[in-house]
């Protein structure tokens, strides 16, 4: 049970910084754009 909950608590972190990241990526795009 326990190895569930850190699986489940690090696939959030990972969805958090994937999230991130992506909005990183989209705000540099944005910048770079005009």
């Amino acid at each position: 049970a326990e190895t569930a909950d850190a699986d489940q608590v690090t696939q959030d972190l990972l969805i958090g910084l994937a999230a991130e990241l992506e909005k990183q990526s989209w705000m540099f795009q944005a910048e770079n754009r005009t």
